[in-house]
């Protein structure tokens, strides 16, 4: 298993890369995302997302809390199957809803559905719709 200590410098680069790309996505600069993770300095913020520094353990999570996306991600890892999307954390009971309604389809009712909703029909490995 990897820790944190043995990434290489490339590894933290896109650790840095993409916590810089959900920064900007959000509109936020290094002082005020330092400043929302209760950080003193946007140096921590600038190194980290330069591959300069490694944050701790306890940042990363609170980086992942705070963008709303999985740890997996964050650490450039793949998504496991049954994640919630990147950056969209599904809480709310109207949206659960819908993504159990899904689940419940048959295959022949999400094909259907997608033409009539004009979005992509996502096929994993296994053959069946997710």
């Amino acid at each position: 298993m990897a820790h944190i200590d043995h990434m290489t410098e490339t590894d933290l680069k896109a650790i840095g890369g993409r916590i810089r790309t959900l920064r900007l996505a959000a509109g936020l600069s290094q002082p005020q995302l330092a400043a929302a993770l209760g950080l003193s300095s946007r140096s921590t913020i600038a190194g980290i997302e330069t591959g300069g520094d490694r944050a701790s353990f306890d940042l990363m999570v609170a980086i992942a809390d705070y963008f709303k996306v999985p740890m997996d991600w964050l650490l450039g890892r793949k998504i496991p199957p049954g994640s919630p999307p990147v950056g969209k954390l599904i809480n709310r009971d109207d949206e659960i809803a819908v993504i159990d309604f899904w689940h419940s389809l048959s295959i022949d009712e999400k094909r259907a559905a997608v033409i009539t909703l004009r979005i992509p029909l996502y096929i994993p490995n296994n053959g069946t719709a997710a």
